[in-house]
């Protein structure tokens, strides 16, 4: 098992040293989002358009808000989540398959 520190947007070289049991740190934007984020970007793509935001070696953690006594924290208290946690993909908009051509 290795460590990695890696900045994205990641290149394929240092994608594809990564091995299962690695410990990656990573460092930069990490987007998050959900299964009805996913689904836009997969219609998006189908419809021959192209994404706000070019996704090629970015991090997209697929998660959401998680519990907490104060979701928000920060000076508005709305500004700043305080914690995310992975969400499921059991959803029957988003099957899991690739057809974004990305990977």
């Amino acid at each position: 098992m290795a460590t990695h520190h890696l900045q994205t947007p990641l290149d394929d070289a240092a994608v594809l040293q990564l091995q299962v049991g690695d410990e990656v740190y990573l460092s930069g934007v990490i987007y998050m989002a959900r299964d009805a984020a996913h689904k836009r970007f997969v219609d998006t793509l189908n419809a021959g358009q192209t994404l706000p935001v070019d996704l090629r070696g970015q991090v997209v953690f697929y998660g959401g808000p998680g519990p907490a006594k104060t979701m928000w924290t920060g000076c508005c208290n709305r500004c700043c989540m305080r914690r995310s946690m992975p969400t499921k993909a059991v959803t029957p908009e988003y099957d899991g398959r690739d057809r974004t051509g990305l990977t």
